[in-house]
């Protein structure tokens, strides 16, 4: 049985932080999108199957907890595994927390971006998302 690929889809408007969370993301092996904002990643993550999403609370067009909100009716309506989203953020008070988790997010890290935080979330998600999408989603 071919092993599929795990992708993960990194999400922000700021060139610089998508060029940080791609490289710590093919650091860990993981095949990886990166778009610009929310709404070019509702349209990717609504035709492609994604273990891990990073994704920026801010930004224009479409803001992160709006994305995540309806990346995850995707899911459901598709019938899809549940992605790993973690928000990567400034916003960092307990109720930037709580808003995010409430969009649908699974995590909440700060930015600037601590690498070590960053991997210690993507460590403790990636196994378990990857056998989700391994078992119900096409290559």
């Amino acid at each position: 049985m071919p092993v599929l690929p795990v992708r993960a889809l990194v999400v922000d408007d700021n060139p610089g932080h998508r060029q940080l969370l791609t490289a710590v993301l093919q650091s860990k092996g993981l095949d990886v999108f990166a778009v610009n904002d929310g709404r070019e990643a509702v349209a990717i993550a609504s035709s492609t199957c994604f273990a891990l999403i990073l994704m920026d609370a801010s930004m224009p067009i479409m803001d992160g907890h709006t994305a995540t909100r309806l990346i995850r009716e995707h899911e459901v309506e598709a019938g899809w595994p549940r992605a790993n989203i973690i928000m990567v953020t400034s916003h960092d008070t307990s109720a930037d927390v709580a808003r995010s988790r409430a969009a649908g997010a699974d995590g909440h890290v700060n930015k600037p971006i601590n690498v070590g935080e960053l991997v210690a979330a993507i460590d403790a998600r990636r196994a378990r998302a990857a056998r989700a999408v391994a078992k119900s989603c096409a290559a």
